[in-house]
This record gives C-alpha cells, sequence and structure tokens, in this order.
C-alpha cells in the first residue's frame, strides 16, 4: 500500500476538515427538526434527516482515513493534532453559520494552530516499510540514541 504522505499535518487537515464538514452537516440537519425528547427519536432522524444521514457517513470514512494515520504514525502525535478540528470547525461555522469569533476565541485558535505545527514538525513515522524479503511489517522502536 503507497503512504498517504510523509507530512502528518498534511494528512490530519483532510481528516479534520472531513470531520468539520461532517459537523456542519449534522448541526445543519438537527437544526430542521423538532427536538427529539427520547433515544428513539434522535435515531429516527438519524435514519430519515439527509444531512445528518450525510455528516454521519462523512464521520465513518474519517474513521477510515484516521485509522489509516494510525498505521504510521505515533499516538502521541496524532491523536494531538485533532485539536486543529476545533479551528477548522470554528471557522466553518463562521463563513458558512455565521457564528461569531470573539477575540480571545481567536487567540485560542492561533495557540492551537502553534502547538499543531509543533507536533507536526517533530513527528516521524513509527512503522518501516516492508522490504521485498518480509511479509510483515516491523514497528521501529526508539533507540538509545535516537533524540
Amino acid at each position: 500500500m503507497q503512504r498517504l504522505t510523509h507530512n502528518p499535518l498534511y494528512i490530519m487537515l483532510i481528516v479534520t476538515t472531513v470531520g468539520a464538514v461532517g459537523q456542519l452537516l449534522l448541526k445543519s440537519g438537527m437544526s430542521q427538526v423538532h427536538k427529539a425528547p427520547t433515544l428513539t427519536g434522535i435515531v429516527r432522524i438519524m435514519l430519515t434527516e439527509p444531512r445528518v444521514m450525510l455528516g454521519l457517513l462523512l464521520y465513518a470514512f474519517n474513521t477510515i482515513l484516521y485509522l489509516r494515520v494510525l498505521q504510521e504514525y505515533p499516538l502521541s502525535v496524532v491523536y494531538p493534532m485533532i485539536a486543529i478540528s476545533y479551528v477548522v470547525v470554528t471557522l466553518m461555522a463562521w463563513f458558512l453559520l455565521g457564528e461569531q469569533i470573539p477575540l480571545l476565541r481567536l487567540m485560542g485558535l492561533g495557540a492551537i494552530c502553534f502547538g499543531v505545527i509543533l507536533l507536526a514538525v517533530s513527528a516521524r513515522p513509527t512503522v518501516t516499510p516492508p522490504t521485498d524479503d518480509s511479509t510483515q511489517t516491523a514497528l521501529s522502536a526508539p533507540s538509545a540514541d535516537t533524540p
């Protein structure tokens, strides 16, 4: 299987953008229906509201992408990068739904971006590609001389 990319920031931007679009579809779909007072009512909405169904499908696709990323990068790098979804969702909600973003929230989003960039710069794949004579993927363990 071909590598997705060597830059985990790029991969996680795709994952979080798909997740953000899913969030927007869920919000849009749920805003169009009456509040469901029961679990059964929520399930009924999930099965009948097209935007909610599409949002859930995007979440499923997003999970597949995320699992692929987990095959190559440490969880300690990948999972915190999900924080960029806060930024993407907030900006999309502002642009598409007209939600307001106060200055303090913008500053927080900037801090999240800075942290995610630091994670991406420090990331290295944890899986070594298989060689011609091997049939299994070997996980690379940190060695004593690795910084």
